[in-house]
């Protein structure tokens, strides 16, 4: 299957495929940041109560300049009400687009007030209504606008970080039931496209699902959907998680080969390192990590999956909540037990790999550690031709060989910026 097949694949299950990156976002940052927040009331900073404050990108600003990093910070291009139709006429701005092309750094938050032109939501009493045929139509502009806008800011500025910003769910206080749970399904959706039209041009997204955990609190006002300064704060706290430093590793020297991928998937959050500022990335990566990553790049998961019934996993485990996902997906197989820290093999990697992107080998391969009969020669295969992994100069592909946190990212790297060429 070749790379457009690859890609047509994907395009069958999801809009976007939710996280490729330029290398662009992996350089590094040495000189003072100058900071743009564009969108809506939320870059904007609006309350609950209608007034215009500190809101995420005040805070944003605030901790960079505590740090020392902040050259210069503007939020004067954000509005509240804006679309995403709004926001991508504001780059025909030319105060917009000096801006832009002076910034190291540039949040955006748009598309939920697309949704709420043609969604009539009565706080008061919980009830949503909305044709379906307009709210699809609404979603393909929102999903074509922030294509379009994520584009023009990487034309205007490539060197730019550009981090787009998700959404919380806005409707805490609505009661239990059907219309809330309508509601907090089409806040996934939004999530969703908003995240795959992001990093189809190279920028960051920043999920702030943990804002839902303590909704209510932060939506302290139950007419009103727009967060207090505490909400406002873990959003600010999200960016952060996402947004990184040249140095954020102590361990990926320059001359890693791997430097350019760990730091692009370390960027959009899909990859994390160690508490004490390294990445590993000589050691070999477990089952249960790989699990982690997998469930960030695969779409389409289930949101509130079933046990997946290993013997070896409890609801407790960090991991449990991702390999339940990919179980329920058909990504990984149903046993008795998943070993979640046993490491991933190159063969394991390539039928993940296969079974994930539906890969199909151009021809077969001839390695000389890959027999006919072996459990995973279709999928090696498969990756080998579709370009995805490679082997070794002796014309050995070291199928049993664990494979290490660098070789992860660089094939998962590999793989994601495949698709966007092929696009």
């Amino acid at each position: 299957m070749g790379r457009k097949k690859i890609f047509a694949s994907l395009l069958s299950v999801i809009l976007f495929v939710t996280a490729f990156l330029s290398p662009a976002t992996a350089e590094a940052v040495e000189t003072k940041l100058d900071y743009v927040a564009l969108g809506d009331s939320l870059a904007a900073g609006q309350d609950p109560y209608k007034k215009i404050g500190a809101g995420y990108a005040d805070m944003i600003a605030e901790k960079l300049r505590t740090d020392g990093k902040l050259g210069s910070f503007t939020k004067e291009y954000s509005a509240s009400g804006a679309t995403t139709t709004d926001a991508l006429n504001s780059l025909k701005n030319q105060k917009v687009q000096q801006a832009v092309k002076q910034a190291e750094i540039v949040t955006l938050s748009a598309g939920a007030n697309d949704l709420f032109k043609v969604i009539k939501i009565d706080p008061a009493t919980s009830k949503i209504v909305y044709d379906l045929a307009e709210v699809q139509q609404v979603m393909l502009t929102l999903q074509q606008n922030l294509t379009a806008i994520t584009s023009q800011l990487k034309r205007l500025n490539p060197k730019a970080q550009v981090y787009v910003m998700g959404y919380y769910f806005p409707f805490p206080h609505f009661p239990e039931g059907e219309e809330k749970e309508q509601a907090k399904m089409l806040s996934l959706q939004l999530n969703q496209l908003i995240e795959g039209a992001a990093t189809y041009n190279g920028a960051a997204f920043v999920s702030v699902q943990e804002f839902d955990k303590n909704g209510a609190a932060y939506v302290e006002n139950p007419q009103d959907v727009h967060p207090n300064a505490a909400g406002y704060q873990v959003m600010a706290d999200a960016f952060f998680k996402v947004y990184h430093s040249a140095d954020r590793f102590s361990d990926l020297p320059e001359s890693s080969e791997a430097r350019q991928a760990i730091l692009a998937l370390a960027n959009a959050g899909i990859l994390s390192g160690k508490p004490d500022g390294t990445f590993e990335p000589g050691r070999n990566i477990t089952r249960a990590e790989t699990a982690i990553v997998l469930a960030k790049i695969v779409p389409n998961l289930p949101e509130s999956p079933k046990n997946p019934g290993f013997k070896d996993i409890s609801p407790n485990v960090k991991a449990y909540d991702a390999i339940a996902k990919l179980t329920e997906a058909g990504v990984f197989a149903k046993a008795s037990r998943f070993n979640p820290n046993q490491q991933l093999t190159r063969a394991q990697m390539a039928r993940l790999l296969s079974v994930i992107y539906k890969l199909e080998a151009a021809g077969p391969t001839n390695f000389k550690d890959v027999p006919a009969d072996f459990w995973a020669k279709k999928e090696i295969d498969a990756v080998v031709t579709n370009k995805v992994m490679i082997g070794s100069n002796d014309n050995s592909f070291h199928p049993n060989n664990p494979i290490t946190r660098a070789e992860f990212s660089i094939t998962i790297y590999r793989i994601l910026e495949s698709l966007k060429t092929a696009a």
